[in-house]
C-alpha cells in the first residue's frame, strides 16, 4: 500500500501505530496534525489506504475464526 507514495516510511509507520492503538478513529485532518505534515491530500490518501488494508485484514481474520 506504500507503493508510489512520496511520504517517508517513518510517517507511514507512525500513522499505522496511531491508527492501531486508538480505540476511536482518526480523521485525516487529525492525522495530519499528529504527524506534523503540511499537505492534506497525501495524508488523506494514506489514511484511506490504511483503513482499506485494515478492513481487509479484519475480514480475513473473521473468516478464518468462523471455520
Amino acid at each position: 500500500i506504500m507503493q508510489s507514495s512520496k511520504l517517508p516510511f517513518l510517517v507511514w509507520y507512525r500513522a499505522m501505530f496511531l491508527m492501531s492503538t486508538t480505540k476511536k478513529g482518526f480523521s485525516a485532518k487529525e492525522m495530519q496534525r499528529q504527524l506534523g505534515l503540511k499537505r492534506y491530500e497525501p495524508v488523506w490518501a494514506m489514511v484511506h489506504k490504511l483503513r482499506k488494508a485494515m478492513g481487509n485484514r479484519d475480514e480475513r481474520c473473521a473468516m478464518s475464526a468462523a471455520r
